[in-house]
């Protein structure tokens, strides 16, 4: 992954600088955990700071971290907003399709407020479509692609793998619901498409106040929540975004893909019940 180098770190943060912990190995659960900035210590290297809050990661939680006072290196570190600096170096390297720059700075970044995000999402696929590059992956030229594996890696970082009550074969996924969020805003369907090709596992459940929560899991079957036969579709909020949305093109494509998905769903449990296989249920 890329990374800021520790005197750029050192640069950009100063004390009472609200940050995100990111990476940790020895202390994983602290990663996209909340926290304020107290003390630079330079004989160590790292910056003493105070947990303000508890990862909003989804992960399993042993114990509390809030309150905790810890030491940690720079490169650990990222504001929780994004420079303009860095913003326009992202901006500059998709208005030219440089694939690897906008990788690389994206994922410097690390943590990206939805807007921003969206922002240069719209940015990507205009040059995608300039180029004749929609669809394409990152190794071919795919602007857009770059960012999907930016926003994947950047969630890797903070680690945002589960969310919570969802089965352990359920995975968040921030960069396929980037992605659709943007397809959505924007009733495009050839976005929409793009969700499905690169994670075909793709599903949004209802979550607190009418959100919704991207997840990809193995298969429809890990999220069944009951014996009700179509169980494993209900969750699938997609099509009801949309339509809340009122985006028609995007709204009727996911009602036909539902309706496929349901009837391979329905073969798949009538194979396992044939099997005599009980269906996975979420804990």
């Amino acid at each position: 992954l890329a990374s800021v180098s520790m005197s750029q770190a050192i640069r950009c943060l100063t004390v009472g600088d609200k940050v995100l912990v990111h990476s940790l190995k020895s202390r994983a659960d602290l990663n996209g955990a909340p926290a304020t900035l107290q003390e630079w210590v330079q004989e160590k290297q790292r910056w003493v700071l105070i947990v303000t809050d508890e990862p909003e990661n989804g992960g399993p939680k042993k114990r509390s971290v809030r309150g905790e006072r810890v030491l940690v290196r720079p490169e650990n570190l990222c504001a929780m907003s994004v420079s303009h600096e860095l913003l326009a170096a992202v901006h500059a390297a998709i208005d030219v399709a440089d694939v690897d720059t906008v990788l690389s700075r994206f994922v410097e970044g690390v943590f990206w407020p939805q807007e921003v995000a969206m922002e240069l999402m719209a940015a990507a696929w205009k040059t995608d479509e300039r180029l004749g590059f929609v669809g394409a992956k990152m190794k071919h030229g795919g602007v857009v692609s770059a960012l999907f594996v930016g926003m994947s890696e950047c969630q890797v970082m903070l680690g945002i793998v589960q969310a919570e009550g969802m089965s352990e074969l359920a995975f968040v996924d921030n960069a396929a619901m980037l992605l659709f969020t943007f397809a959505i805003d924007t009733d495009n369907i050839k976005a929409l498409a793009l969700v499905y090709e690169w994670n075909p596992d793709f599903l949004i459940s209802r979550g607190p106040d009418e959100t919704g929560i991207a997840h990809s899991a193995e298969a429809i079957g890990a999220l069944n929540l009951g014996d009700n036969e179509d169980c494993g579709l209900v969750i699938d909020y997609a099509y009801e975004l949309a339509e809340r949305s009122g985006a028609a093109a995007c709204f009727k494509y996911l009602c036909k893909r539902n309706d496929t998905a349901k009837k391979v769903h329905q073969a798949r449990r009538a194979a396992q019940r044939d099997a005599g296989v009980a269906p996975i249920r979420a804990v």
